[in-house]
């Protein structure tokens, strides 16, 4: 009997789809399950079990809720920093561009990184996110390179 690649496929295909359909089976079950359970009443005793809910200390839950992380916060700059090189790259590609605002935001690219870099602990962070930097670093220098050498002009 020969083994054609399209008998391959259709069965690769139909194991997925009952593979699937049994994950999803699943998890509507358990779904269910969690949303026929009692209620938790307001004294924080579940009706059926009569164990307590966890209860936060009211102190600490100001702080918890407000708590952002370093790593978010540094996202948020990191994407900030590609934003304005999109508007960068946008600007040179225009050849009605302003080549000094677009050298001034260059520097404004460089001064954050340069910023970023000084304010956080890069060592402890993802080493993607260390990568993401180093690039946006050495970009930046590169296009600093090409500016002074006149390249845009």
């Amino acid at each position: 009997m020969k083994i054609n690649p399209e008998q391959v496929a259709k069965l690769i295909s139909e194991q997925n789809k009952t593979q699937k359909s049994k994950t999803a089976d699943d998890f509507s079950k358990i779904l269910n399950q969690e949303l026929s359970a009692k209620p938790v009443s307001s004294s924080g005793v579940s009706g059926s079990t009569g164990i307590s809910a966890p209860s936060i200390n009211p102190i600490l839950s100001p702080a918890l809720l407000n708590h952002q992380p370093v790593e978010t916060s540094l996202m948020e700059q990191v994407d900030q920093l590609l934003s304005k090189w999109e508007n960068y790259a946008a600007g040179l590609e225009n050849p009605q561009a302003d080549l000094r605002g677009l050298y001034a935001t260059l520097q404004e690219i460089s001064g954050q990184i340069n910023e970023l870099k000084e304010n956080i602990n890069l060592t402890s962070q993802k080493p993607e996110l260390r990568s993401i930097l180093e690039e946006l670093e050495i970009m930046t220098t590169t296009e600093e390179i090409k500016f002074n050498r006149g390249d845009y002009i």
